[in-house]
């Protein structure tokens, strides 16, 4: 494990951990440092003036120690040893907690993208396509009509036809009435007569939990079965690809069967993937009910990949971590109150957006100064108030781009005011973010993971980053500012790599306690040749009062040696893109995580908790 802080203090090695300089500490570590300074300069004063005058008519010939500043001196060295070693405790962490909840396998989940939502009673674990909710006391199912895992297609199919007229395709491509596919021919897969148009699949799910309104929200995409495709002569069009590799309209070409034909007098703009939203009703208590119909909203016609979903007390936050087509798939922002309220319930494509941002919406400077985040935009989970701010996270290189939506004072969730901000040059690259940042007290908090290995060479192992990043609105309110390397309260932690140690931290993720504790979680694998391990669900603690993290603790071992396809789980192209991590708001100090883990050569998802 290696730190770097970048801060003028004091540096010192241990034995497990390579310290470049102790990061900025809070509470008594912070103390003890600031006690060690001075101490430092006392002691680089008594070096410089412990000689009585000399050489002079009356005085000694050569200089002479002055027998009360050596005592001194030694006074000062000892004070110094004592607080040396109080540093270095105090930087010592302690091993990591036992789970609170022992690890188990959530009953109908399984893999890719395992994550989870917290209630106050209930929890929600999900994978890409199906979920469930669960007592939070003993783990099982949820009263009717949540007793069993679900699919999302069977949450959102009862919409699908709100959706597919909201399209207003022409009925030989979606029949909102009679969404039935029909095939002349069906061993070889040609149609006569299909609504490939309609909206048929969810997938990518994201859920969250709205602790100050004690509401679940879930995020899901769905798809028509239609791509868009561009021929080998380079004219765009559109097919009608399925799942699970039917290719249901044979380019005549291909005798194989095997190529989708590209369309090109069908219109791309005909192709659509929605973000649809449900969120949780109340019993007549006001405590959370998901036994209750959920509101529903299709809100975002967008053509991403990997969407993503925040939010806070003012605003819901939609965007996708990919995408090919960003004049298509902007960042778009939503009054939150209103979609808990069931304002529109059951509509698509009728709640406006107060805001929307395309991505060229997202650069920091001018000119030769000008950064534009590359790629998509991360999204921020809110812990506690952050005085009407929403931030909004990008990335160019080894830069951290900070933005924020700024809601309007005595106005709640209409439009925000967009505020640009920071660059913060960490001078390496930031990584692979996976799950949302989270912001507390005036911190944002990220974890990444990355590929260290030898030029040429397969990655075989993966570290990790953990950064802490305070951040402000400016006095005016017109700008984001945000500390970095050198500043005091920054973090920017490594953790395992090629450095040291043989554990790969895939898939990482982090949360953080209303007592600033840091749990970090990811799944540890073991490839290198001497140590070969498949994947379990590891977890880490960075105690807000200590200057390095806890060796790992484990949510679930591994079960059985065989290694499933891939045996990375979080390299480009492997199973699992993205784990899931949340903050209990019952005590806002036990934090849950799901995860996949090998189980027999398969994976599988894994959910358990902790407590620092």
């Amino acid at each position: 494990m290696q730190v770097r802080s970048f801060l003028p203090s004091l540096c010192l090695g241990l034995a497990t951990v390579t310290l470049a300089c102790v990061p900025a500490l809070a509470d008594q570590c912070e103390d003890i440092k600031a006690n060690i300074a001075k101490i430092q300069k006392n002691i680089d004063y008594q070096e410089a003036h412990q000689y009585l005058p000399c050489c002079k008519p009356g005085l000694p010939d050569k200089p002479v120690k002055d027998p009360e500043d050596i005592k001194l001196l030694e006074a000062s060295r000892k004070e110094m040893a004592a607080a040396q070693a109080q540093l270095k405790e105090c930087n010592t962490p302690p091993q990591p907690p036992e789970p609170k909840v022992a690890g188990f396998t959530a009953s109908g989940m399984g893999v890719p993208d395992p994550q989870i939502a917290v209630g106050h009673e209930y929890f929600a674990a999900i994978d890409t396509s199906f979920f469930g909710f669960y007592r939070k006391s003993d783990q099982g199912f949820a009263p009717p009509p949540f007793d069993h895992a679900q699919s999302f297609e069977s949450m959102f199919s009862s919409f699908f036809k709100t959706i597919d007229e909201a399209m207003d395709l022409p009925t030989w491509m979606c029949d909102p009435t009679n969404t039935a596919l029909v095939f002349k021919d069906p061993p070889k897969n040609k149609i006569i007569k299909s609504n490939f148009g309609c909206i048929a699949q969810a997938y990518d799910a994201r859920v969250t939990y709205d602790a100050s309104r004690k509401r679940f929200w879930i995020a899901s995409a769905v798809r028509p079965f239609l791509w868009v495709c561009t021929t080998k002569g380079g004219k765009p069009g559109v097919e009608t690809n399925g799942t699970g590799g039917i290719i249901w309209d044979p380019d005549p070409s291909d005798p194989t069967g095997k190529t989708s034909k590209c369309h090109t007098d069908w219109k791309q703009s005909w192709v659509h993937r929605f973000i649809v939203v449900a969120i949780s009703q109340l019993d007549g208590d006001g405590n959370e009910d998901p036994t209750k119909p959920f509101h529903k909203y299709a809100l975002a016609d967008t053509f991403g990949d990997w969407p993503q979903m925040s939010v806070n007390d003012d605003y819901l936050v939609l965007d996708h971590y990919d995408t090919d087509f960003p004049e298509r798939d902007p960042i778009e922002v939503f009054n939150s109150r209103k979609l808990a309220d069931g304002v529109l319930d059951n509509s698509a494509l009728k709640v406006k957006p107060v805001k929307t941002l395309p991505l060229s919406s997202f650069v920091i400077g001018s000119g030769s100064n000008k950064v534009p985040a590359h790629g998509g935009i991360f999204l921020v989970n809110q812990h506690g108030s952050s005085n009407g701010m929403t931030y909004l996270i990008g990335v160019n290189g080894h830069k951290l781009l900070i933005f924020g939506l700024k809601s309007p004072s005595g106005n709640p969730g209409a439009t925000p005011v967009f505020v640009k901000g920071a660059a913060v040059d960490l001078g390496h690259d930031v990584g692979s973010m996976r799950n949302n940042a989270v912001y507390r007290d005036g911190n944002l908090y990220l974890a990444a993971f990355f590929c260290e290995h030898e030029a040429g060479k397969k990655c075989d192992k993966y570290g990790g980053h953990i950064y802490r990043v305070p951040v402000h609105l400016s006095a005016d309110g017109k700008s984001v500012r945000a500390l970095g390397p050198g500043d005091e309260g920054f973090l920017d932690y490594t953790v395992g790599g090629n450095s040291g140690g043989w554990l790969s931290y895939e898939n990482t993720m982090i949360e953080v306690t209303k007592d600033r504790d840091m749990v970090y979680g990811f799944e540890g694998v073991g490839l290198k040749a001497d140590h070969r391990e498949p994947a379990g669900i590891k977890y880490a603690v960075f105690y807000h009062n200590k200057g390095n993290i806890s060796d790992n603790g484990t949510i679930l071992h591994h079960h059985g040696s065989a290694f499933p396809d891939p045996p990375d789980p979080g390299q480009t192209g492997g199973i699992i893109d993205l784990g899931g991590i949340a903050l209990d708001p019952s005590d806002e100090r036990t934090v849950w995580i799901s995860h996949g883990f090998s189980k027999d050569g398969k994976y599988t998802e894994g959910v358990g908790a902790v407590k620092p």
